[in-house]
């Protein structure tokens, strides 16, 4: 088992500044300060739920809302992870706070029953859409870096808050494409939407690192525009490249480039809360300790360094229905030109992300099977063993 030390707390993580928009934004000036303890975390995951609880050291693990039950027991190993005093964050995938349209009630309310669940004082999603002319992509996909989009987004992130109760950390996805409606960069985007809804940021090095591969970002302009104080803790995963193209997929080791990117990150904001995220080819034990430990490595060479606040309120501009409508047509157009073979707008190159999107929604099934034979399994196996029971008892 790996010893990297206990997880300090993060006294330099600070949420819950009153939210400057709103129109209950003062029911939120009870938001004091939530801390995640700076250490290394690892996702849950059924396949990880070993490794998070051999770990002595790991500091906080974070699992995928929409896998929580909100009724019945939950996992057992999940329980035992939480009565350890382990903090598990719900982390949300379906919001699609980047959306035309405004966030799902009944998704909102189901991710607030997890959340309380868990007694987690904080949620994270990312910012993007995964639906589009009634499709669902299970993707995350990009917003369009403008103006109108930003009001919009802003607009969801405060309806979301509003329902979640805690704050909320927005994560910086990889874009599978870019937009040509470029009014902004997209830290610059992140940084306005924090400023107008109060939102923390959950950095995610990996996909910024794919950005940088895919679509020339640059790590310190992107740093440069971000409200560091604001990030709660960050994100990284593996990836490979395919077909010129580096996919982030949390199905491979953690690699240089990723690495390297967050030890960038961490030069500019000190230490922060560290997850690796591993969704599958989950390897041995002591290939995933390895990971964890060459992340604990670039955490504790950080250097303390105190982050100036750049926190600051912006007011809203409120979303009109015409700037929604626009923004749902171009999504629709974008998931069936992806999904249903439609016609891809004639300003957005998709052939690259039809690719990568398909190949996913390959892997997705594949894995879905894997996962309803491995429970088919334990099943027969948890039926023989009462059988056996029984006859035991009745001898």
């Amino acid at each position: 088992m790996s010893n990297i030390g206990s997880p300090a707390q993060g006294p330099a993580v600070r949420v819950g500044r009153t939210l400057p928009c709103g129109p209950s934004a003062s029911e939120h000036s009870s938001w004091t300060e939530t801390r995640l303890p700076i250490g290394v975390g690892l996702g849950w995951r059924p396949e990880t739920a070993w490794a998070c609880e051999q770990r002595a050291t790991l500091a906080f693990s974070e699992v995928i809302a929409e896998s929580v039950p909100v009724r019945g027991p939950l996992p057992r190993a999940l329980e035992r992870l939480l009565e350890r005093g382990v903090p598990v964050v719900p982390h949300g995938v379906s919001l699609a706070l980047g959306s035309a349209d405004p966030p799902d009630r009944a998704r909102l309310d189901r991710l607030a029953q997890v959340r309380a669940r868990l007694g987690s004082t904080l949620v994270s999603e990312h910012v993007a859409f995964v639906r589009g002319a009634g499709l669902e992509t299970e993707h995350l996909l990009p917003v369009p870096p403008t103006r109108a989009a930003l009001a919009i987004v802003a607009e969801n992130v405060q309806r979301a808050q509003d329902v979640l109760r805690v704050p909320l950390a927005l994560e910086n996805i990889a874009s599978l494409f870019t937009w040509p409606e470029r009014e902004m960069e997209v830290a610059s985007f992140l940084a306005e939407l924090c400023a107008r809804t109060g939102a923390l940021l959950l950095l995610d090095a990996s996909n910024l690192h794919a950005d940088v591969e895919n679509h020339g970002a640059r790590v310190s302009a992107f740093l440069d525009a971000l409200p560091l104080d604001r990030i709660v803790y960050v994100h990284v995963a593996g990836g490979e490249r395919r077909h010129g193209f580096y996919q982030d997929t949390h199905a491979h080791p953690v690699g240089e480039g990723p690495l390297g990117t967050l030890a960038a990150v961490l030069a500019r904001t000190g230490p922060l809360p560290l997850l690796l995220e591993r969704d599958d080819g989950f390897g041995r034990r002591d290939e995933l300790d390895a990971e964890l430990d060459a992340i604990a490595a670039i955490l504790a060479s950080c250097p303390a360094r105190e982050v100036v606040s750049r926190t600051s309120s912006s007011p809203a501009t409120r979303a009109s229905e015409t700037d929604r409508s626009a923004l749902r047509d171009r999504q629709d157009a974008i998931v069936r030109a992806l999904l249903a073979d439609g016609d891809a707008p004639h300003d957005v190159h998709l052939e690259r992300a039809r690719h990568v999107l398909r190949a996913k929604r390959a892997w997705v099934d594949a894995r879905r099977k894997r996962r309803a034979g491995s429970r088919g399994i334990w099943a027969r196996l948890r039926a023989m063993l009462g059988a056996l029971d029984g006859r035991s008892a009745l001898g």
